[in-house]
């Protein structure tokens, strides 16, 4: 078993961590024109990238009020760790890939938890108790009621209307699978890192959101490479909802477990179905869309050596100064 581990995912989660879908955009298109040996357009994306993430550094410094900064600083959790946990949560949800093709008593365990959990929200997703209930059973009705307000009804209804479709994929069901195994593990090691409760909420918060983060950059490879349309793009951020949201709702049945009124605690920003984010980066997409036909004359052209190292080079720079001023690296 191999995994192919991405050198620029810090940078990535980094640029993400600002939630601005311009800068992701253009982020992209300095590293897709790149590799497809347009360099004057690369270098034209990459003096973009860096304008916009100046100006958004500058703004964030001047809004530091946001639940992020308030919470890693309150609790003394280095950014740059917050950037290794995103990593490591990403390398084990692929690492339980090879662990479910070698370990078919594992992946069984794993893929039933799944599938009880998903036919009890389809069970009930026509009566807004019973989802309301099948959502939180586990908690009493004060938290229960909490839980709906923050995840909202219409999203929950909308996103079960998917569930038939993803019971009958295996590749579906394995992702989610994933996702559950590699939090089972974080949790772990945060534990018997002597994290506290605390500081677990954070980065449990910042985990799950690095799975959204890296499946938004690929919707926005496919859309900007016309490897999907826009209405199959809207699907596949609906069927991402439903596995952030589970974890989401694991974390909170988790933190509850270990202390009354700490799953509450969880990030009230963080939305257990992040469609409306989602939807805001596809809106913006569309914007891109026809820059993508110069790729197709990309393809034609022979590849200059020494032009593309110098500009690796210069995004290289750009990664380093941006992790270091953002201050997610010491």
């Amino acid at each position: 078993m191999s995994i192919n581990y991405n050198i620029r995912l810090a940078t990535l989660f980094a640029l993400y961590n600002f939630g601005n879908a311009e800068l992701i955009i253009k982020y992209y298109l300095t590293h897709k024109f790149l590799s497809y040996n347009l360099y004057d357009e690369a270098e034209n994306w990459l003096r973009q990238t860096i304008s916009k993430s100046n100006k958004i550094l500058i703004k964030s410094k001047v809004n530091s009020t946001s639940f992020f900064h308030k919470n890693i600083y309150r609790y003394n959790i280095n950014k740059d760790e917050i950037l290794k946990f995103q990593q490591l949560f990403v390398l084990l949800h692929e690492y339980s890939h090879g662990l479910f093709y070698q370990k078919e008593d594992i992946r069984n365990y794993y893929f039933d938890i799944i599938k009880n959990s998903l036919n009890e929200l389809e069970s009930a997703k026509n009566d807004k108790e019973g989802v309301l209930s099948a959502i939180s059973k586990e908690l009493h009705w004060g938290s229960r009621s909490f839980l709906m307000e923050v995840i909202g009804y219409g999203f929950v209804n909308r996103n079960l209307d998917l569930i038939p479709s993803i019971y009958n994929d295996i590749r579906k069901i394995e992702e989610f699978a994933c996702d559950l195994h590699a939090w089972n593990v974080l949790i772990s090691i945060l534990h018997y890192g002597g994290f506290s409760l605390k500081e677990q909420i954070v980065m449990f918060t910042k985990a799950i959101e690095a799975l959204y983060y890296l499946e938004n950059y690929k919707a926005v490879d496919d859309c900007l490479s016309y490897k999907i349309d826009m209405n199959k793009a809207e699907n596949i951020s609906l069927f991402d909802s439903i596995r952030y949201s589970i974890l989401t709702y694991k974390t909170v049945l988790y933190l509850e477990g270990k202390e009354k009124g700490k799953g509450f605690a969880f990030d009230k920003q963080f939305s257990l179905f992040r469609w409306n984010e989602r939807y805001e980066f596809i809106k913006v997409i569309t914007k891109y869309l026809p820059l993508s036909a110069q790729l197709k004359e990309g393809a034609k052209i022979t590849i200059n050596k020494e032009q593309s190292i110098s500009i690796y080079e210069k995004i290289n720079n750009f990664e380093e100064s941006f992790l270091i001023k953002s201050g997610f690296k010491c």
